[in-house]
C-alpha cells in the first residue's frame, strides 16, 4: 500500500511516503526520477477541478429535470456517462503529465 502526502520535514519540496510490511512502518522520501505523478497533483489543477465542479452541478441538474420533465423516461445516464468518460480521460492526461522530465 503506498501514501503520497506532502511533508516538510526541515526542507521545502514534496515527496513520497510508503508504508513497509507493517502499517508502522512509514518511509519517506523524495520523488524518484521518472516516477509518474500523483492524484495530489491532479485534484490541485485548476483546470480539472473547474471541469469537475461543472460536471457535477451540470448533471445535478440534468437529473432534476429528468426527474421532473421525463419521470417516465430515465435519459440522465447518458450525458452522465459520456461526459463521466470525459473526466476520466482528462484525470489521466493529467496524472501522466505530471512525470518530471528529464
Amino acid at each position: 500500500m503506498r501514501l503520497n502526502a506532502a511533508f516538510s520535514h526541515g526542507h521545502t519540496g514534496r515527496g513520497t511516503c510508503s508504508y513497509g510490511a507493517s502499517a508502522s512502518a512509514l518511509s519517506c522520501g523524495a520523488r524518484p526520477q521518472g516516477q509518474w505523478g500523483d492524484m495530489d497533483d491532479v485534484f490541485r489543477d485548476r483546470g480539472f477541478l473547474i471541469h469537475l465542479a461543472a460536471y457535477v452541478v451540470v448533471n445535478i441538474g440534468l437529473i432534476a429535470i429528468n426527474v421532473i420533465a421525463t419521470p417516465n423516461t430515465w435519459w440522465f445516464y447518458w450525458p452522465l456517462l459520456g461526459w463521466g468518460i470525459g473526466i476520466i480521460a482528462h484525470g489521466i492526461a493529467l496524472y501522466y503529465s505530471q512525470r518530471p522530465r528529464a
